[in-house]
């Protein structure tokens, strides 16, 4: 059975062992946290060389390798720790995936297997993972990490602003998660700028979110389109200009472009058929952390029109063709497009 993270923690904590974990899943943050804790578990030798003959960290896939250092017992410590980290199990033959199940039926209790994918994304729906995950569920532990609701990282936050002696409110807390697109590890990068900012007994306020967080291409490229839908050229360019100095090329802002107005063209479809916002989000397959683009989008969507956001849409593809395909200057062809989209829309 995969279990869940707040299980999952209060088993770790406790006295009890496990021989094999496999720890996958969208929230990288807490997949490499959690891995970083069964090692402080299981390697607890003070003396740094005995640490080192009893933890091996293997990145690409061999089934001897591996056969070989699950089976090789511990040095003056109770156990022998291996980490398989980030393999593409998909990739794998067919009979690479079954020595591989029958080997995680055969560890030893003296080793601790732990199986840790924080970069290379492991999809559990696909036939290969999900066999290896169900042999990991006889042996072991298997936790997939998915995101965190918002009201349960804003929670995060301000725990996090407390224990630095600052404050901030639930609203901004909130705000922050929507701005980060509920991304742990970029959330506590920012939470260190913003106390920092604001200091001790100090207090956290939107618009210190506004002026030093970074932003996500999604959060700031939303924020574009809305620019231009307002027929605010101002804003537009500040927007731009914005996604520029955090190293967005144009290009890659164009076609981020053509994404949210593809958003609204799903949208404007879907109300019209009467489907609510659960049910585009569930239809179309919209990650978690980007349901908010959904629901902000309906009002902004619905008020533009199919016609329009068909418009813009062939706007946004000639652009595109034409940065790819001649010697324009991107920057320029991309300004000129939000100018465009401007006087159509």
């Amino acid at each position: 059975m995969i279990s869940d993270e707040a299980n999952f923690k209060k088993r770790l904590a406790s006295s009890d062992t496990c021989n094999i974990y496999m720890l996958f899943g969208k929230e990288a943050f807490l997949t490499k946290t959690y891995t970083e804790r069964i090692l402080k578990k299981y390697l607890q030798e003070t003396d740094q060389e005995l640490k080192e003959f009893n933890f091996l960290k293997l990145s690409e896939f061999r089934i001897d390798r591996l056969c070989e250092a699950v089976e090789a017992l511990p040095v003056f410590a109770p156990f022998k720790v291996v980490l398989l980290a980030d393999i593409d199990y998909d990739k794998l033959d067919s009979d690479t995936v079954k020595a591989f199940c029958t080997m995680i039926g055969q560890v030893p209790d003296t080793t601790i297997l732990i199986i840790s994918n924080v970069i290379v994304e492991l999809d559990s729906s696909k036939a290969k993972p999900k066999k290896i995950i169900a042999a990991v569920e006889k042996e072991g532990v298997a936790v997939k990490f998915d995101y965190l609701s918002p009201a349960k990282i804003a929670q995060m936050i301000i725990k996090k602003s407390a224990k630095r002696q600052v404050n901030i409110s639930k609203s901004e807390a909130l705000y922050l998660t929507e701005m980060t697109l509920r991304d742990l590890t970029l959330i506590g990068r920012e939470m260190d700028k913003l106390c920092d900012y604001a200091g001790k007994g100090g207090t956290i306020t939107k618009s210190d979110i506004d002026a030093l967080v970074t932003k996500r291409l999604d959060t700031g490229i939303f924020e574009l389109s809305a620019a231009i839908i307002e027929k605010n050229t101002a804003k537009a360019f500040n927007k731009l200009n914005e996604l520029s100095l955090q190293g967005h090329q144009p290009v890659v802002i164009l076609s981020a472009l053509g994404m949210t107005f593809a958003d609204y063209y799903r949208i404007i479809l879907g109300t019209k058929k009467g489907f609510s916002t659960a049910d585009i989000i569930r239809d179309f397959a919209y990650p978690a952390n980007r349901a908010w683009a959904v629901s902000k989008s309906m009002n902004v969507a619905n008020v533009l029109g199919l016609a329009k956001v068909r418009t813009a849409l062939k706007a946004l593809n000639s652009a595109d063709k034409k940065l790819k395909s001649s010697p324009v200057d991107s920057e320029v062809a991309l300004q000129n497009v939000i100018v465009e989209l401007i006087g159509v829309l």
